[in-house]
């Protein structure tokens, strides 16, 4: 038998489906009439949050299949690619304006995202690699790491900030 379907922890899964289809109700049910006059359509916010349901499960079933090895090689790639894509809103062509602030990318034909929300998932993973054994060995030095990009990356966000009198 598959050796992924023994070690398949049901309480979990069952959690996780449970959580997903309660934000599937709340999505419908806070946005629906709003999706109506804008577009015609009152499930059209549910249609884009079950699509990127779908492509965050794809993406974490690839992960996992990656495994923790892997996932520790190419994670210092991942965090300068969140930090490069950060940056790219600024550039014309591929940042969005929404709410007075240029935050959103956009990728040719693909949806528009925050990089800052995949940024911080990476900035999680790369923690987790640069404090645990195999990381850096001098946590001193690993802590000044991790300030030094929270910093990068929280900087990056503040220059998308319109300026606002108070």
């Amino acid at each position: 038998m598959n050796s992924h379907l023994d070690n398949t922890d049901y309480k979990l899964l069952f959690v996780f489906v449970g959580m997903l289809l309660f934000g599937f109700i709340m999505v419908y049910s806070s946005s629906s009439v709003i999706a109506y006059d804008r577009y015609g359509d009152s499930g059209y916010f549910l249609k884009r949050q079950i699509l990127w349901s779908f492509i965050g499960m794809f993406v974490g079933i690839i992960l996992f299949k990656m495994g923790p090895d892997r996932l520790k090689k190419y994670v210092g790639y991942a965090l300068a690619a969140g930090i490069v894509m950060i940056y790219a809103v600024h550039f014309p062509g591929f940042g969005k304006t929404a709410g007075g602030a240029t935050r959103w990318l956009t990728i040719g034909p693909l949806p528009a995202f925050q990089p800052f929300e995949i940024a911080k998932l990476v900035y999680v993973v790369w923690l987790a690699y640069i404090f645990s054994d195999d990381g850096i060995e001098d946590k001193k030095k690993a802590l000044r790491a991790a300030g030094v990009t929270a910093v990068l990356c929280l900087s990056l966000i503040h220059i998308s900030e319109p300026t606002r009198p108070y």
